[in-house]
C-alpha cells in the first residue's frame, strides 16, 4: 500500500468524481456522491489513512452544496468507511475490504441489462444471468430493461437527431454499469455514456472508443462441427440461424461459408436460412428444407430450441437421426434429462459472457479504463448423439 495522501493529493481524484455526477438523474444527488465516493474507495484509488479535502472545498470541486456534501459524507462515515477527525478532516477508513468483518454489509453491485425482446432472440439469457451472478466478489442486482426496438436500434450508429426521446428512456439512477444486449438502443447508450456509465455491449461490435464490446467467436464451433460431421460421412450441409437483421447471422453465415470453403463442400445458398431462435422456427424451417431436393444430410442451427424443431420436422417425416440426418443446435441450454436424445451442440458460452460482462463493470467502476475495447469468447462442439 502507498503512503497516507493528503487533501491536497486526493483533489485530482474528486475532480474526477465531479465529472461523472450526472445532475439530471432522478433521485437524491447525496447518494449519487456517495456511490461515486464509495466506488473510488472501494477500487483503492482512495486508500485508508486518505485525507478528503475540506467540505467547503469539495463544494467547489464538485459543484454541489455543502449541505450534500455533508449528507453524503455523513452516510460513509455511518457505514464505517470514512471517519471526521476533529482537527483533521475526514478520513478514509476502509478500502477493497477482504472478508467481510462482523455485522459489516456488503454492498450490491446494480447492473442494468437492457434487451429488445426477452421472449423473441434470447433463449440464452437464463446462462447469461447465471454468468453475471456467478463468483461475484458482492452481491449483485439485475435490473432488466425492455426497450423495444425502435428504428435508430442499430449494430451501427445513427445520427443524433434520429435519438429516441430522453423521457421515454428507463432511468439509469443507481446503476453500477449497464449491459446492451444486440440490437443496440443507441438512445439509452448515448445516454449512458454521457454519464459516464460503464457499458458492456453483447453480440455487438460499436467502435465508439467508450464501450466494451463482448463477442462468441462462431468460428471456433462451427470448423469443429463441420469437421465433426465429415468423418460421420455427412456432405450436404444446411444452416439455420436467426434473422438476417441481427449481428450474430453474419457471424454464423461467415463461419459456416469459411468452413465449407475449407473442407471443398458445397455452399447452396438455398441451405440457409434465417429463422427466430425458437422450437417452431426451427421446425419449419427444418421442414422446409427437407422437402428439397437433393435435401440435406445435415443441418446446423443457431440455437437448441431451433434444434429440437428440427427433430420434430425430422421424425413426422420419417428420417432417422442421426443416420438419415444428423443436427446440431447452439447455446448448450437444453436439460439433457428433458429431451430423450442428447443433442449435439455449439457451446456459446453465455454464461462466460455474463461474467466477463460483470467483472469488466467491476473493473471499469474500479477506476480500471485500460480494459480491451473487444474480447472474443470462442465456442466449442458438444456432441450428443444427433450427430
Amino acid at each position: 500500500m502507498g503512503s497516507v495522501r493528503t487533501d491536497g493529493d486526493t483533489r485530482g481524484l474528486f475532480r474526477q468524481i465531479g465529472g461523472r455526477i450526472d445532475r439530471r438523474a432522478g433521485g437524491h444527488l447525496y447518494r449519487q456522491v456517495g456511490r461515486l465516493i464509495e466506488q473510488t474507495i472501494r477500487g483503492g484509488q482512495l486508500r485508508p489513512g486518505d485525507l478528503l479535502p475540506p467540505q467547503r472545498e469539495l463544494s467547489q470541486i464538485l459543484r454541489i452544496s455543502e449541505v450534500t456534501i455533508r449528507r453524503a459524507l455523513q452516510d460513509l462515515a455511518n457505514r464505517g468507511l470514512l471517519e471526521a477527525r476533529p482537527g483533521s478532516g475526514t478520513v478514509v477508513l476502509a478500502g477493497t475490504p477482504g472478508p467481510a468483518g462482523v455485522g459489516e454489509p456488503r454492498r450490491v453491485l446494480s447492473i442494468g441489462i437492457a434487451f429488445t425482446n426477452l421472449t423473441d432472440g434470447y433463449p440464452f439469457f437464463g446462462p447469461l444471468l447465471e454468468g453475471v451472478r456467478r463468483d461475484a466478489p458482492q452481491p449483485v442486482s439485475v435490473r432488466l430493461f425492455d426497450t423495444p426496438p425502435l428504428e435508430n436500434s442499430s449494430p451501427a450508429f445513427a445520427p443524433p437527431a434520429s435519438l429516441e426521446p430522453r423521457d421515454s428512456l428507463p432511468s439509469l439512477d443507481g446503476l453500477d454499469g449497464l449491459i446492451l444486449m444486440s440490437p443496440v438502443n443507441l438512445s439509452l447508450l448515448t445516454m449512458a455514456q454521457e454519464r459516464r456509465l460503464p457499458v458492456v455491449l453483447l453480440y455487438s461490435d460499436i467502435h465508439d472508443g467508450y464501450s466494451r464490446c463482448l463477442l462468441v467467436d462462431h468460428a471456433r464451433g462451427v470448423h469443429q462441427a463441420v469437421r465433426h460431421l465429415l468423418e460421420r460421412g455427412k456432405r450436404r450441409l444446411a444452416l439455420v440461424t436467426a434473422d438476417a437483421s441481427r449481428f450474430s447471422t453474419g457471424r454464423w453465415v461467415e463461419a459456416f461459408t469459411t468452413a465449407l470453403e475449407t473442407h471443398n463442400l458445397e455452399l447452396r445458398p438455398d441451405w440457409i436460412h434465417h429463422a427466430g431462435y425458437h422450437e417452431q422456427d426451427g421446425y419449419r424451417a427444418a421442414g422446409q428444407l427437407l422437402r428439397q431436393h437433393p435435401r440435406p444430410d445435415a443441418v446446423l442451427m443457431a440455437s437448441d430450441y431451433q434444434a429440437r424443431g428440427g427433430l420434430i420436422a425430422a421424425h413426422e417425416l420419417g428420417l432417422n437421426v442421426p443416420d438419415d440426418l444428423a443436427i446440431i443446435g447452439a447455446g448448450r441450454v437444453l436439460d439433457p434429462a428433458g429431451w430423450p436424445v442428447p443433442l449435439t451442440t455449439i457451446d456459446l458460452h453465455f454464461d462466460q459472457l455474463g461474467q466477463h460482462a460483470r467483472q469488466i463493470i467491476e473493473q471499469w467502476a474500479a477506476g480500471r479504463h485500460d480494459l480491451p475495447y473487444r474480447t472474443a469468447i470462442a465456442s466449442s462442439l458438444v456432441v450428443g448423439q444427433t450427430s
